[in-house]
């Protein structure tokens, strides 16, 4: 029976990647373009493993390529001094034990997810939304229940409330410094927002609560305000979803797009399920939603930039309306939202809201591994949010 061996590492320097060699036989095809990504975001954290007697390298050969790609020009590495036959049972079970290692693909979501996002990981979206599958994170109530609105608020004007991974302002859509508290530095990958549809809503409760900023006069300074200041929080080219009213008051939506700068690319139709009584000779059952992008290098949408939906999507999407509320009265099914942003962003990016009402946009980044920054200028509505958050997540 073979003696155990013991090679110690007889030192640990630096030295020019041009004085190594590659191991002639190493069997392995390595991912090159994943560790030159690796060494890009994190440079060398790993040392590698040097034949002293040859100056071939026995353990880290696809990261010398890497480096000498990337235009290193010396490495560390671990020198121990070794025959061949020694040197060749370290490259092969250095090989070999990535191989027949396994992951508790728990903990790896789990550390995934705590990222702000995976560069330099050697993982992208596709990968962790395997791990997670295809079904949205469960959560302990519907994620269309809204709590009621309160007598008294908690939240004050300009309170920020970090809700696990999102971020929720007390604050005015259409103050350059709200935004700047909000964002804290970050730029949205995308915008899912229901704006105030211009009409004097005054609600049944006892309390006849009236929608701050809801009423027609002031409805374009208000949105071309709110959209400006928005976009300077938004990355180049990336997509948004406005939800707006029928009629005249559209037009007064589409102006505002426009005025902003955004390129409008389609409408798309929300068809409910049942229809909703109005005054209207032919009784509304579907709402519109305005969807394009802010101006950016090259094309966007389907077969280009920020579109990770399927070849076959239509504009039409059928989803039940949520139960009737007299304190939240166009409250936007979850499901609706979830389906515009998993075909506009990735896991882990970040979608604006401005008007965050009940929170309907943060609900359904919650369930989708997105994250909501939300802007939301009622202390009362800020207090729904919460408490909806801490209810679905038992948070």
């Amino acid at each position: 029976m073979r003696a155990a061996p013991t090679i110690a590492i007889l030192e640990t320097r630096s030295v020019p990647l041009k004085d190594l060699s590659p191991y002639p036989a190493n069997p392995r095809n390595g991912d090159i373009d994943l560790i030159r990504g690796s060494i890009r975001a994190h440079g060398q954290y790993r040392a590698m493993v040097v034949n002293k007697r040859s100056m071939q390298v026995l353990a880290g050969n696809h990261l010398l390529h890497a480096m000498l790609a990337e235009d290193f020009t010396e490495g560390l590495c671990h020198f121990v001094d070794v025959d061949d036959e020694e040197a060749a049972r370290i490259v092969l079970v250095d090989n070999r034990a990535s191989d027949v290692g396994t992951y508790d693909e728990g903990l790896l979501a789990q550390l995934l997810e705590s990222l702000p996002d995976l560069a330099g990981t050697g993982y992208d979206d596709q990968d962790l939304a395997d791990l997670l599958g295809k079904e949205p994170k469960q959560g302990l109530t519907d994620p269309d229940d809204v709590p009621e609105l309160p007598k008294e608020a908690i939240t004050r004007p300009g309170d920020l409330w970090l809700l696990g991974k999102h971020r929720l302002l007390c604050g005015d859509a259409t103050r350059a410094e709200d935004y700047e508290r909000l964002m804290d530095g970050r730029k949205a990958d995308m915008i899912w927002t229901d704006p105030p549809y211009g009409v004097s809503y005054v609600g049944k409760t006892h309390d006849a609560l009236r929608l701050k900023g809801d009423k027609a006069d002031g409805l374009r300074d208000l949105l071309v305000g709110a959209f400006g200041a928005a976009d300077e929080h938004l990355k180049p080219g990336s997509p948004f979803y406005v939800a707006r009213p029928p009629g005249a008051l559209s037009v007064t939506f589409g102006e505002a797009i426009v005025t902003t700068g955004w390129h409008i690319h389609e409408e798309l139709q929300w068809v409910k399920d049942s229809m909703v009584l109005g005054h209207s000779d032919y009784h509304l059952k579907h709402e519109t939603i305005v969807y394009g992008f802010k101006p950016g290098e090259g094309r966007h949408g389907r077969g280009a930039k920020n579109w990770y939906g399927s070849d076959s999507e239509v504009s039409v999407f059928a989803v039940a309306r949520p139960k009737a509320s007299p304190d939240h009265p166009t409250c936007k099914p979850v499901d609706l939202i979830t389906a515009h942003i998993l075909n506009s962003s990735r896991h882990g990016e970040v979608i604006l809201d401005p008007f965050a009402g009940s929170g309907s946009t943060m609900s359904a980044a919650e369930q989708e591994g997105r994250i909501a920054y939300c802007m939301e200028i009622d202390p009362l509505y800020c207090d729904v949010i919460c408490r909806r958050f801490q209810e679905f997540t038992g948070t």
